[in-house]
């Protein structure tokens, strides 16, 4: 049996980036990026949002947490993919 889980979750973080500082973690799922909601939202679009961005204000779910998402806010002044 094939279980698919919806979402976008985290895959790595690098532990010097501020977003390991913030808190973000290896699967935690990115529930929303700058009031977009990312819900229903395919890996390759949620991928585009999140590298386009100068900023990044994220709703994310701690994994393991189910029921309370946190907020997290990660200004940059490059590329997203440099910050996570």
């Amino acid at each position: 049996m094939l279980i698919y889980l919806a979402g976008i979750f985290v895959s790595s973080v690098d532990p010097r980036s501020q977003a390991f500082t913030q808190g973000l973690s290896v699967g935690d799922e990115i529930l929303e990026a700058n009031d977009i909601d990312l819900s229903r939202t395919s890996n390759h679009d949620a991928t585009h949002i999140l590298r386009a961005a100068r900023s990044l204000t994220l709703t994310v779910r701690h994994c393991g947490n189910r029921n309370d998402p946190i907020a997290l806010r990660l200004v940059v002044s490059g590329h997203v993919n440099r910050l996570l």
